[in-house]
């Protein structure tokens, strides 16, 4: 096997304070549409700290 490596942009944005998808940046959207593509499988939430209410619904 060899690995495969992908380089995709960050971001510098503090997500802990996130309550709606729409308060995340794009980068993180396109990181997650790009883990939805690698693993064949939607995302829906995310925690963005660990607090219950850190958790969004993004899909």
């Amino acid at each position: 096997m060899k690995p495969i490596y992908t380089t995709l942009p960050g971001w510098k944005t503090d997500l802990t304070h996130a309550t709606k998808a729409s308060d995340l940046p794009k980068a993180f959207m396109d990181y997650v549409a790009f883990l939805e593509a690698q693993l064949g499988a939607p995302i829906v939430i995310v925690s963005v700290g660990p607090d219950r209410s850190q958790t969004i619904e993004i899909g």
